[in-house]
């Protein structure tokens, strides 16, 4: 056993915790209560609110010690406070900001009773030991991990789908008390928009974990907040899935879950953004007065469309989809426009019109004469195998060309006859699948090479 556990061994039973509600609690009480704790429930907010009594705990003062010689180069002398991007050591004076991958990032800083005391509270939920080696972690790597929760919009699994980069897309349940504790509170009438709904978790890092606090009139440190694809961001992964699925897979909220760390944090924390109403699901909400819970059931069948094919395929292109997004501006435009064109919140002349550029976009140069005939010709001829299936193909994209002229120009058309509807919708996978087979075969096709061969 460390030194700092077996402070925290010594410090535990001469600790009480007190509640905001003014409850109080023994470490062995809180620990049974953190352990049968519900998502929402009146006494699992007032535990997850209680903080260690400090002031005259001497077994606390020798933590607090041990802290400031261990941690010394965080701490500024002045005012004896340590700087750190965790947000679950206290609520001291905390400048909060967001990655571009949507991960909370905190400056903040603390006194050393506050950080001790935090660490009390986790040795009384994770044990001493566990809770030791967090710290040594966090100030041994200089970085803390936890995951990035997104909430997708567009997509629907009923099993646990997992890869080995550290990356999991799960369905949450149909029950608020089955929530994960990790999720911030949301008012009960907005429930309906997360229970049943799949959410995407990504394992991800920031550093520094610890850093002096600055001075006055100087800045704070950058925080560098990485999740396990790298390089490549996250919103870039959520259209590789749309394109692999031909539909549009986007963010309908997001939240941080801090795994063990979130055994520091003294009480819950509040929503302070509201997930935006989904497409595709319908449901009804029933509310449970007597054990403040709520309950979603579907009012229609919600068959699941992504599995761990589609999962695997996204990931294996990932990498080629952001390259060329990057160095092609022709391919971004196609991509952009096509994800747009399968958006459900467009209209059928915007879709036709989107879908129209992103054709463009891939097929044909700014110079080229006969544009519909050569789109038509030259798709068909990269995406046919055989003479059948590139007369079909291009007996379509002409088809849908002329469609989409007609829209540009304002010639009447009828967008809700079937024909017209199974066209966009036939362009709108042959667009895709041509995004996907210049990702994946890795080469811009030369298009009268293509014709010629």
């Amino acid at each position: 056993m460390t030194e700092l556990a077996t402070l925290l061994v010594q410090a535990l039973p001469a600790t009480q915790f007190r509640a905001a509600g003014g409850t109080t609690y023994s470490t062995g009480e809180l620990r049974q209560t953190i352990a049968q704790a519900r998502w929402g429930a009146p006494e699992t907010q007032e535990a997850l609110s209680a903080r260690p009594e400090t002031a005259g705990n001497d077994a606390i003062a020798r933590v607090v010690e041990y802290l400031r010689n261990w941690l010394n180069e965080y701490i500024d002398p002045d005012t004896d406070r340590i700087g750190h991007s965790i947000p679950i050591i206290g609520y001291d004076p905390t400048v909060i900001g967001y990655s571009p991958d949507l991960a909370e990032q905190y400056h903040a800083s603390s006194s050393l009773p506050r950080l001790a005391g935090s660490l009390i509270r986790a040795a009384t939920v994770l044990g001493p030991d566990p809770t030791a080696r967090l710290l040594s972690q966090w100030a041994n790597t200089r970085s803390w991990r936890f995951r990035i929760c997104v909430l997708l919009d567009g997509v629907h699994v009923e099993d646990c789908l997992e890869s080995d980069l550290g990356l999991r897309v799960y369905r949450l349940p149909m029950s608020s008390d089955l929530l994960p504790l990790s999720m911030p509170l949301l008012k009960w009438d907005l429930l309906n928009r997360v229970l049943g709904h799949t959410v995407l978790e990504v394992d991800a890092f920031t550093r520094p974990a610890f850093f002096r606090p600055p001075g006055y009139n100087e800045g704070h440190p950058a925080l560098q907040t990485c999740t396990v694809l790298g390089t490549v961001p996250l919103d870039t992964f959520w259209l590789a899935l749309s394109l692999v699925c031909n539909r549009r897979i986007s963010l309908a909220w997001s939240w941080n879950d801090y795994g063990e760390a979130g055994a520091f944090i003294h009480g819950r924390r509040i929503a302070t953004t509201v997930p935006r109403r989904t497409s595709g699901l319908s449901s009804t909400m029933s509310y449970d007065a007597e054990r403040n819970l709520t309950r979603l059931s579907w009012n229609g069948p919600s068959a699941p469309n992504l599995c761990a094919g589609h999962l695997h395929r996204a990931l294996e292109l990932l990498s080629e989809l952001q390259q060329r997004m990057d160095s092609d501006s022709r391919f971004r435009i196609a991509v952009t426009r096509w994800a747009r064109a399968v958006s459900t919140d467009a209209s059928y002349e915007n879709r036709v019109i989107d879908l129209r550029i992103a054709l463009e976009s891939i097929y044909l140069d700014s110079d080229n004469s006969e544009l519909g005939f050569r789109l038509a010709v030259t798709g068909a001829r990269y995406l046919g195998e055989t003479l059948a299936e590139r007369k079909a193909i291009r007996k379509s994209l002409a088809e849908f060309y002329r469609l989409a002229s007609r829209v540009i120009h304002g010639t009447d058309f009828d967008s809700t006859k079937n024909s017209s509807v199974t066209l966009v919708d036939t362009a709108t996978k042959l667009c895709c699948d041509s995004i996907l087979k210049i990702v994946e075969q890795r080469n811009q096709p030369d298009w009268t090479d293509i014709l010629l061969s």
